[in-house]
């Protein structure tokens, strides 16, 4: 079979076909005639030329084979011999066995490396004319950011399946060449599966858009398997593509315009030589479209979303908000499980506190009901939806009651009443445990509004910071100790006020509720925390201010009047004056000159004065 090289006359590649004359008949571009059909044809042209050759080369029927033009780089990535030099392509060529391969078309253009529609900043597409690393691509993306829209798209496949969705932007190109994408997508597109690939960008929020981007600069890919929120994938021999105001595009770095895109995989039209067409192989699944756009903006929320800035938070569309709000409002209700897993908890709360046992405590937490009326009532406060917030705070109510009455009837009956560590470490809340229900708060938000997320996580969160404490109240009570109720109750009313507060600002910016609606709600309960934050603040101070009295005491072997003690520090009560426990261990007994000794040390050090609490031990 003859085979002809139709160059651009440039003196590289003249000189090689001199020395090989004998081998290759040669044609020059414009203007000499093409070669006649069924013969093999090396193209060194630039990527333009070898697209005004291709329709010849198709109906020809050419083995067509690409060398390393340095204008013709998309090209040749997509159909050439690669990073090698002119001499050893063409070498490589003149014996390469031809085989088809597959070629994408994009309104009957020849694709060589990809259609991008709109803004698709977060891909590395290295190495392409167009192409943006992903530190350029970030950059790029922030200083666009004031102009980014989602627009709208009707997305058309060659199984007639319909998609109206607003996107940022999408690529389109052939499974084949999916290196073109570096490490951004290469893992979501199977090889040889004789499908065209679209990946999509539509990030909800200005959140959601950043987080894309922290993503790719982090990891720089992702799986079909597990797309982010805002990327959508879908594959189809065809993919045909319109928007109301046309459509803007790059088809391999080129910008141009059309009202309508119809983007189509032909078959192995091309008889290639490359050692790249023989790794292709045949798919079972050609036929099949797959779409996996469902979490992107899908209908109601198009019109919600498209040409309009990008809003700070999500919002969600009425189908995504109607399923949840149904949910919680059924979780609002007092039913007998929630009664009776409410009793239970406490009860089992109860026996942990007496017994000074953890994990039975632990125990109590799984079991409590809490979340959801919490849950429910976070949404009320969010949504300001009084039925859902009255329904909420009744359920809450007569669980909390029913809770403080078994406590109470437990402690009167039980034959204890020592004051355990367990039940001692909920009498003095801090700002501290105001961060635990504010974490608890979230994940429980979170949690419900995620189908992928174990409620059940969630509730464990969140009874943590409620069971113990409200058992505590009802020992309180049940011992007439007003103080230690008064300090355990504190200490539930401000994980209460914390865990809805910051699970009305969560679903607020998951996008459940709107600002114009929540501000009312969340505003009441910053009053609410406002007013608590005061005594939790003061709590917060003094035990900041034992902490730094802790760190002056001495503390390991000293020597007090020419005897080696060692000093163990038990506890601090601020009192005036300052009152430290101490436990001192020697090795005969102590005078009370020693502790007299210890005592002004004391004093010396912290600038106060001292009542010494001392346990001795004799050791030998």
């Amino acid at each position: 079979m003859d085979c002809y090289v139709i160059h651009d006359d440039s003196p590289e590649i003249l000189e090689l076909l001199h020395e090989r004359s004998e081998q290759l008949l040669t044609r020059t571009f414009g203007l000499d005639p093409l070669p006649p059909a069924n013969c093999r044809v090396l193209l060194y042209l630039s990527d333009e030329l070898v697209k005004q050759l291709w329709p010849h080369a198709l109906s020809l029927e050419w083995e067509l084979g690409i060398l390393p033009h340095p204008k013709a780089k998309q090209a040749n990535r997509a159909y050439g011999t690669g990073k090698i030099k002119l001499v050893d392509a063409l070498d490589t060529l003149i014996d390469a066995k031809a085989m088809p391969v597959d070629m994408l078309l994009c309104n009957e253009t020849p694709v060589f490396t990809s259609v991008i529609i709109g803004e698709l900043l977060v891909f590395n597409l290295k190495d392409t004319s167009h192409a943006l690393s992903r530190w350029q691509a970030i950059r790029t993306a922030i200083g666009k950011f004031n102009a980014l829209r989602l627009r709208a798209y009707n997305l058309l496949t060659a199984n007639d399946q319909k998609t109206r969705v607003a996107l940022l932007g999408m690529m389109i190109l052939e499974p084949n060449h999916r290196f073109l994408l570096g490490k951004g997508a290469s893992d979501s597109l199977e090889p040889a599966d004789r499908r065209l690939s679209m990946i999509a960008v539509a990030p909800r929020s200005v959140v959601a858009f950043i987080m894309l981007l922290i993503r790719f600069l982090l990891f720089g890919r992702f799986e079909s398997r597990n797309l982010p929120e805002s990327i959508g994938l879908a594959r189809s021999r065809k993919l045909q593509i319109e928007s109301s105001d046309g459509i803007d595009y790059q088809l391999d770095g080129v910008a141009l315009g059309a009202k309508k895109l119809v983007c189509e995989v032909q078959e192995r039209s091309i008889k290639l030589l490359t050692t790249q067409a023989e790794k292709q192989k045949a798919s079972l699944d050609t036929g099949r479209d797959l779409i996996k756009l469902g979490h992107l903006p899908c209908g109601s929320a198009v019109a919600e979303l498209a040409e309009k800035p990008i809003p700070m938070f999500h919002h969600a569309s009425e189908d995504e908000f109607r399923e949840l709000f149904r949910s919680l409002r059924d979780s609002a209700q007092m039913s007998p499980a929630f009664l009776v897993l409410m009793v239970l908890s406490v009860l089992l709360a109860l026996t942990g506190l007496f017994a000074n046992s953890a994990p039975v405590i632990i125990g109590a937490m799984i079991l409590a009901p809490l979340m959801a009326p919490i849950i429910s009532l976070a949404m009320g406060l969010a949504r300001a939806d009084t039925s859902l917030l009255q329904t909420s705070i009744r359920t809450l109510a007569g669980g909390t009651m029913l809770a403080l009455s078994c406590a109470m009837g437990i402690t009167w009956l039980m034959p204890l009443d020592t004051l355990t560590p367990e039940m001692q470490s909920r009498l003095t809340p801090t700002l501290l445990d105001l961060g635990v229900a504010v974490i608890s708060g979230i994940a429980g938000a979170y949690a419900n509004a995620k189908e992928e997320v174990a409620k059940s996580l969630a509730g464990v969160a969140i009874a943590v910071a409620l069971v113990p404490p409200l058992a505590v109240v009802g020992i309180g009570l049940g011992w007439a100790d007003l103080v230690m109720a008064g300090g355990a109750f504190l200490l539930f009313i401000t994980n209460l006020v914390g865990i809805a507060l910051s699970a009305a600002l969560t679903f607020l910016v998951l996008g459940f509720a709107p600002f114009h609606l929540a501000r009312r709600g969340v505003g009441v309960s910053l009053a609410f925390l406002a007013i608590i934050a005061i005594p939790l603040y003061l709590s917060f101070g003094k035990l900041v201010e034992k902490g730094q009295i802790y760190r002056s005491l001495p503390q390991g072997k000293m020597e007090l009047m020419g005897k080696e003690v060692e000093l163990l520090p038990q506890d601090i009560y601020l009192e005036e004056p300052t009152r430290v426990a101490y436990r001192l261990m020697a090795p005969a007994p102590l005078s009370p000159y020693h502790l007299d000794a210890l005592k002004a040390e004391l004093e010396l050090r912290l600038q106060r004065p001292v009542i010494l609490e001392a346990e001795v031990r004799i050791r030998r």
